[in-house]
């Protein structure tokens, strides 16, 4: 890209051209080729797997757990579910979802199944649904809320009643979006209209609609972080413009076309926005401070431009490099799943990179000084003149748009005046005054082991909550109150017992045809577990060889005790009736997939690990000829996650702040965070680990003095990466506002790892080690130097340019008295 890059510089408007081309191809491809977003995943090889397999190959689906359908749950504010009112009104809403296009069977408790494609046995059965025992053949345990819980039934109390929709297809691969939310419509329309609460849950709930967007929040802060940097509207533009027209163009264009061949969720593009997003202002931050750092001291625009890609540029380039390596590790999992967001991501990524590496330098070459317009009221006179080849924009025009930075962020020009003027004095910077990131350098290299064991101790003790993580997939018991999803779960509870909503499918091979005794031993097995609150199997027909049970737990489906449960189930009780039938029995449904998941994704975690961090750890060798910094880097980061992991188990488990994010429900941590929080951690973690040292590294390269190099990179690229740090950390902690539950995860996750790893451990931790290890930090065996190619972020002429730059921030009469060890 680098030689890209330059192109761009001095050719620009070629430059923007190859941009808007290729934007135009990938959207043409999009619209010819894209496909649409899916939750579908498998987990090869597993026992839910197998059981979700066998009851698919059933001639009928529902109540199995297989197939597509989604539950419809109501309740009167007064009187009960069979009165005249809440019956026809009911009943009208059902018999308007069973005539619209996609619905192949609607079950209801009122009486008999109304669609296209209503089997022949429920149509017999009229509201008795789901293939259950009658009441009278249960075992006397299961006499209650569950005795007629089929496919449509109403609760002993006559408070609650459910009915059942099936929908075309098999799979979520076959889930038709439109078709759901049209027979979703009369639902929500219903929803607190005569006195009635109705809810809907199953396929309903991955259609309730869109979540709110909270990018907006992030951007905004962005913005404000930015003026502050740069003193300049255009500055603190530049960058968040940059970035937001790469992830639009993935998002609406390149992520449709991964969707047409692989499995992308739904949350994915929600993910690798906010992906996007944070590294995309960071790798723009990173060529525009380098910019202008050039201007200011000396270079004229285009050669800044080109000093610029060189240099940061080059970086951006590793540092991205790493992001996508850290996300495609994803496949190491083997899961469809995985793959599709990782690939999602890891373009994401590539695009806000030719974002900054191609369009940005072609902007910046035609913009020249210009792209430092509308400088802010806080920006003194003589701080202006101190930075006066920024100053290349006409005077009218400069104040035309300095004026109108203070009409768009006046309340940030207010703070940035106050604080210029009562915390300042309204001075600007003696010549030569060292920078703050100078002055702590120095003070840290005074107290290396204090500084560096405090900073270790506070992860630890931020990371202790990680021992207690309990992982699991959220319910529709963490969405939002008053959505559909959250009513039908509530009401359900109420009516018929919180296991209702998280039911074991059991699937049960016979030894032989119609072997009725089998099932029966079985079900009366499971009956006999206190945690059972029901378990029901259809009569076995003479030639079935795969027969259905549907247990349902007492617990909810996020207790502990429900887990347990499935742990008791698959260990004791399903191996001595196996032993004594014959029979071969799966158990599938919620917990079961969760349990599984989590012991495929602790099976393949080694090798994330070894791949991923062996990857980076090589990478890291190479860019800084030095094994104690790249160990450093690569470990460190896993110090990280177990803080960011320590505060999310806080916040969802035990609910440490929850009001403060709108927390709807605590519970168990989806099991794929902690592995794809990593992925992403430790690109991002890298990329900090890149911008700091390759100061120190230039620093050292320039004078082999270990303490003028660590001090001199967090003067050069302390403020920098500080900045970016925040910057990040703002636009993934404002997908915490929205919704979905996913997404607020993964917001925690990621703005706590980011801060926690960029202000404790890259200021703090990694510069205290290497002032502690001196002269060993920059140690690499003889025999690897020779066979490890060569790679630097600067060039020769850079190094000693970047080191007369940072020069110009240090005091120089520290630097006289400074003493000469390494």
């Amino acid at each position: 890209m680098g030689r890209i890059s330059q192109w761009a510089v001095r050719h620009p408007l070629y430059g923007l051209l190859s941009w808007v081309v290729l934007v135009v191809g990938i959207v043409v491809a999009s619209v010819a080729w894209g496909g649409e977003y899916n939750d579908d995943f498998e987990l090869p090889n597993t026992e839910s797997t197998t059981a979700q397999n066998l009851l698919g190959e059933l001639s009928g689906t529902a109540g199995t757990g297989a197939g597509l359908e989604g539950q419809v749950v109501w309740s009167p504010e007064n009187g009960t579910v069979t009165d005249a009112g809440p019956q026809q009104a009911m009943t009208d809403v059902l018999t308007e979802v069973s005539q619209k296009p996609g619905v192949l069977c609607v079950f209801s408790p009122y009486g008999e199944p109304e669609g296209s494609a209503c089997p022949e046995q429920a149509a017999e059965q009229g509201g008795q649904q789901g293939g259950q025992q009658p009441a009278e053949e249960l075992p006397d345990a299961a006499q209650g809320p569950l005795a007629h819980f089929g496919q449509a039934g109403i609760s002993p109390d006559g408070d609650v009643a459910y009915a059942t929709v099936t929908f075309e297809g098999a799979t979520f691969d076959d889930l038709d979006s439109d078709v759901v939310l049209s027979a979703l419509e009369p639902i929500q329309a219903q929803d607190g209209k005569d006195g009635m609460l109705v809810g809907a849950n199953g396929v309903f709930s991955f259609v309730s609609g869109e979540e709110p967007s909270s990018e907006s929040i992030g951007i905004a802060v962005a913005l404000v972080i930015l003026l502050f940097a740069f003193g300049a509207l255009a500055g603190a533009l530049l960058p968040i413009v940059s970035a937001a027209i790469s992830v639009a163009v993935s998002t609406g264009a390149v992520l449709p076309l991964v969707a047409a061949n692989l499995d992308v969720a739904l949350f994915a593009p929600i993910l690798a926005s906010m992906i996007g997003l944070g590294v995309g202002i960071d790798y723009s931050l990173f060529v525009i401070n380098r910019y202008r750092e050039a201007i200011i001291h000396g270079r004229e625009p285009r050669a800044a431009a080109l000093e610029s890609v060189r240099t940061s540029g080059r970086a951006v380039q590793f540092a991205a490099a790493t992001v996508i390596i850290a996300l495609l590790g994803l496949f190491v999992m083997r899961i469809n799943f995985f793959n599709g967001i990782a690939v999602a991501s890891a373009l994401t990524v590539f695009m806000v990179m030719i974002g900054a590496l191609l369009l940005l330098p072609s902007v910046l070459s035609l913009l020249g000084t210009w792209a430092f317009a509308g400088r802010m009221a806080w920006i003194s006179d003589r701080e202006a003149v101190a930075r006066q080849k920024l100053s290349g924009v006409p005077h009218v025009i400069g104040r035309i748009i300095r004026y109108l930075g203070w009409v768009l962020v006046l309340p940030v020009t207010i703070v940035g005046w106050l604080y210029r003027k009562f915390v300042r004095g309204g001075k600007a910077p003696e010549p030569h005054h060292p920078s703050a990131f100078a002055r702590y350098g120095n003070w840290l290299q005074g107290r290396p082991w204090v500084l560096g064991s405090i900073s270790l101790v506070v992860m630890l003790v931020i990371a202790l909550p990680m021992l207690s993580l309990r992982q699991g997939f959220s319910d529709d018991g963490g969405t939002a109150p008053g959505t559909p999803p959250r009513i039908a779960y509530d009401l359900t509870a109420k009516g018929f017992g919180p296991g209702v909503n998280g039911p074991f499918y059991i699937a049960v091979e016979l030894p032989e045809a119609g072997d009725q005794a089998a099932v029966t031993q079985l079900t009366e097995a499971l009956m006999a577990d206190p945690g059972v609150a029901l378990a029901a199997a259809p009569p076995v027909a003479e030639d079935s060889t795969v027969v259905p049970i549907q247990l349902y737990p007492t617990t909810a489906p996020q207790d502990e005790a429900t887990t347990e449960l499935l742990f008791h189930i698959r260990e004791e009780i399903v191996p001595s009736v196996e032993t004594d039938t014959g029979a071969q029995v799966y158990v599938g449904g919620f917990q079961a997939v969760t349990v599984d998941f989590t012991k495929v994704l602790t099976d393949a975690l080694p090798w994330f690990l070894l791949i991923v961090v062996g990857l980076g750890f090589l990478a890291l060798v190479v860019l800084f000829r030095s094994v104690v910094v790249a160990a450093a880097g690569a470990l460190s980061s896993l110090l990280s996650l177990a803080a960011a992991l320590g505060i999310t188990v806080a916040v969802f488990q035990w609910g440490w702040f929850g009001d403060a994010i709108n927390l709807q429900a605590t519970g168990p941590i989806f099991p794929f965070l902690p592995i794809m929080v990593f992925a992403i951690l430790f690109g991002l973690s890298c990329d900090y680990q890149v911008f700091l040292v390759s100061r120190m590294h230039e620093e050292w390269m320039h004078t082999h003095d270990n303490r003028k190099a660590v001090r001199r990179g967090l003067a050069g690229s302390g403020r920098v990466v500080a900045i970016a740090a925040a910057i990040m950390a703002s636009v993934f902690g404002a997908f915490v506002l929205g919704n979905d539950p996913i997404i607020k995860l993964f917001g925690v996750a990621l703005s706590s790892a980011v801060l926690l790893d960029a202000f404790v451990v890259r200021l703090v931790f990694i510069p205290s080690l290497m002032a502690i290890m001196g002269k060993a930090n920059w140690w690499i065996p003889a025999w690897l130097e020779r066979v490890l190619p060569h790679f630097a972020v600067e060039s020769e002429e850079d190094i000693e340019a970047g080191a007369s730059e940072i020069e110009d921030i240090e005091d120089p009469d520290e630097r006289q008295a400074e003493p000469a060890r390494v």
